[in-house]
């Protein structure tokens, strides 16, 4: 076994050029696939591709890894090297062509060497101190508009926002191959089912800025509202929120806070809108929209899960309107503080534009579209193949691995709960995308369990049964 010269490793992770040639760098001596230095001139090369693949199969016997032939020989390397190659990162991590480290991951994408480095479909390893190894899978290449400092910059076909050059920026998209959820577990007709993350919380019914009487009071209309009856007062500043039973869709019981956020009572609700109306005697702008009260927002900006993404810690939740409640998990630690430090310092901060629904916003405009800036991300409809609609913005452009999904081919979508593909309790999930429905204030899209993003594959933003998929970019 042999270790390979610096140039046959240059060569490797360069681009392939043009016309069949090798361009040799100037005052570079390469060994051929023996191992005898040779000159430039001396060697024979056949088409940039073979030598690559010769390279490949170097490294492959150099750390004695079996190759298994299935009639695409390059993958069939890749995937040997990636099965026993050493690994990099804390506590494991990914095994990599030519990297010692996730800054030499980062330096090879930047490079331009991101394809052929790791093609679509290759799978990296991240350690996290909660979930443990996270595999990620490159979704595509040179798809995304990253945060530069001094501006932006589209990743392959735009200079950077404020720059003074044409120059791009090469970029490599990572999506988790699995989707995660908690340990919890509850019963349910269907039986056993672990729990997961909403994507945001139900939020609060109404401000009570003047304060609230005890009473009977009504929320909705006619028989699709909800009735409840206060037996203390709320003072001035506190305000009301509901609770609901995620199993079974339904409010079961609204509380009365104080201002600082102190709970005073939890009251039953009854089917039915009987008693006084609360939009007779709250203002307006202090009452929520009633779906949204009930199901949280499907407003990728404003929720739950997005922070909790880019969180470290616990302190990583604070409210993004004047209705918003804090999700269940608000004591788990943010995902993001949790990966290998070295794995989050070579992640870009990217641009995603996500749309907004056609019937309500708080604080936005409906039937629009925004950006945020994250390092860690969900991805969208229009990302993973699904075509916009309702007179919404697409969000993104599509990623490769997603490319030429149709109706009954969709299993490129599916993605099981984290930790249980290897055990007999393997399980398909539905997990969370970013993109709302046009029609829906307090939905979110998302994929189903058996790979489709369309029609049914939606949830009330509320529901604790979808998986989190995190995105990010090198």
């Amino acid at each position: 076994m042999k270790e390979l010269d610096e140039y046959t490793r240059e060569f490797l992770v360069s681009n392939e050029t043009a016309g069949g040639e090798v361009k040799i760098p100037d005052g570079a001596t390469p060994v051929d696939t023996s191992g005898n230095e040779s000159s430039a001139s001396n060697i024979a090369y056949s088409s940039p591709f073979n030598r690559k693949t010769e390279a490949l199969q170097d490294i492959a016997d150099g750390i004695g890894a079996t190759v298994m032939n299935t009639g695409n020989r390059d993958a069939d390397i890749l995937e040997a090297i990636a099965k026993k190659a050493p690994s990099i990162g804390k506590g494991g991590g990914t095994p990599i062509v030519g990297a010692a480290s996730w800054k030499d991951v980062r330096r090879n994408v930047k490079m331009g060497r991101g394809p052929a480095l790791y093609p679509v479909h290759s799978i990296l390893n991240v350690q996290h101190e909660v979930f443990g190894n996270i595999a990620f899978e490159v979704v595509a290449h040179n798809g995304e508009t990253i945060s530069t400092g001094g501006g932006s910059a589209k990743s392959g076909s735009l200079k950077a926002s404020g720059s003074g050059d044409d120059s791009t920026v090469p970029t490599m998209t990572l999506l988790a191959l699995d989707g995660i959820q908690q340990d919890e577990t509850v019963e349910t007709l269907m039986g056993e089912m672990h729990i997961g993350y909403e994507f945001d919380a139900s939020e609060k019914i109404c401000l009570c800025a003047s304060g609230l009487p005890s009473g009977t009071y009504s929320a909705g209309e006619s028989e699709n509202g909800w009735s409840f009856t206060l037996t203390q007062a709320v003072p001035a500043g506190g305000y009301l929120s509901p609770e609901a039973d995620m199993m079974i869709g339904e409010i079961t019981s609204v509380c009365s806070y104080r201002e600082d956020g102190s709970i005073i009572e939890r009251v039953a609700v009854s089917q039915g809108a009987t008693g006084t109306a609360l939009s007779s005697v709250i203002a307006a702008e202090d009452m929520n929209d009633f779906d949204r009260c009930m199901y949280g927002s499907g407003n990728y900006a404003q929720s739950g899960i997005r922070q909790w993404l880019n969180g470290s810690g616990k302190g990583w939740w604070e409210a993004k309107t004047k209705f918003d409640m804090p999700p269940t998990y608000l004591n788990q630690e943010g995902f993001l503080g949790g990966l290998d430090p070295e794995f989050v310092a070579v992640l870009a901060e990217t641009e995603q534009t996500v749309s907004t629904n056609n019937v309500y916003e708080q604080d936005m405009e409906t039937e629009s579209s925004y950006t945020v800036k994250d390092k860690i991300f969900l991805a969208s409809y229009s990302q993973i193949g699904g075509n916009a609609s309702g007179g919404q913005a697409a969000e993104g452009t599509l990623w490769t691995a997603f490319e030429n999904l149709s109706t009954g081919h969709e299993t490129a979508r599916v993605k099981y709960r984290h930790g249980s593909i290897d055990t007999d309790e393997a399980s398909s999930v539905f997990w969370w995308l970013r993109s709302p429905t046009p029609v829906d204030s307090p939905a979110a899209r998302g994929v189903s369990q058996f790979g489709a993003a369309g029609g049914l594959s939606i949830l009330r933003a509320y529901r604790r049964d979808g998986a989190v998929v995190p995105a990010c970019v090198i």
